[in-house]
């Protein structure tokens, strides 16, 4: 099951880190957090998951969307020839998962 069916409180801080209240496997509620720049990179203007550092040729700011189905992230990216692709998205869901109150890349 994706994160975002067992978290609350989804957000990101310093444009890199998600972070969420998640579930434990007993119940309680914790607080988690996953540092995007270790897992997702650009690749010419797209994110690209086991890249790294995408912050760091992102603009500002860069955010998340949660919907009842979807957790974007969203923001414009550097190209290699330093022009701007604009309005990047990725489907943080498909490759993040609760596991047992850690938000974790699978």
């Amino acid at each position: 099951m994706t994160f975002m069916h067992s978290s609350k409180d989804i957000r990101l801080k310093n444009n890199r880190y998600l972070t969420a209240t998640c579930q434990r496997k007993d119940g309680r509620w914790v607080e988690s957090s996953l540092d995007l720049d270790t897992i997702i990179g650009n690749d010419d203007g797209y994110f690209s998951w086991e890249g790294e550092n995408f912050s760091m040729s992102a603009a500002d700011p860069v955010t998340i969307k949660v919907a009842s189905d979807s957790v974007l992230l969203r923001t414009d990216l550097r190209k290699a020839n330093g022009d701007w692709r604009q309005g990047e998205t990725l489907e943080l869901s498909e490759r993040i998962e609760n596991l047992d109150g850690q938000l974790s890349f699978v």
